[in-house]
């Protein structure tokens, strides 16, 4: 009786074991997603991009701030906004993945920031 005992305990261990690696996500970002992790200085505009999908941007010039998420697809950057609106901009590495010019889809602004 107590062999078996034991024999049935193992197993669940091991089940246990086993299946609690069942659930576990990466964490890990590609490549072109991780070049925009860190905060960035456009000098009117400060954003700060996170690991976690969200970012937070403010304009120092009109003291206004928002935070959203954030997704790349392809050559696009989209800041999603709940309280208001998207913004969609198409981006370019520069000087070692230090300098990142946005360029707004809709308008063709185009913003340089430094990566801090």
């Amino acid at each position: 009786m107590n062999k078996q005992l034991m024999i049935i305990g193992i197993i669940l261990i091991l089940l246990t074991v086993g299946l609690s690696g069942c659930t576990e996500t990466s964490n890990t970002l590609n490549p072109i997603t991780n070049k925009f992790i860190g905060d960035w200085d456009g000098g009117a505009i400060d954003i700060n991009i996170y690991s976690n999908g969200t970012v937070k941007y403010r304009n120092t010039k009109d003291k206004q701030s928002a935070t959203g998420t954030w997704g790349v697809n392809g050559d696009i950057l989209t800041f999603d906004f709940s309280h208001s609106n998207t913004i969609i901009w198409r981006y370019a590495f520069s000087n070692n993945d230090q300098t990142l010019t946005l360029t707004v889809t809709l308008t063709g602004q185009k913003i340089v920031f430094t990566k801090q």
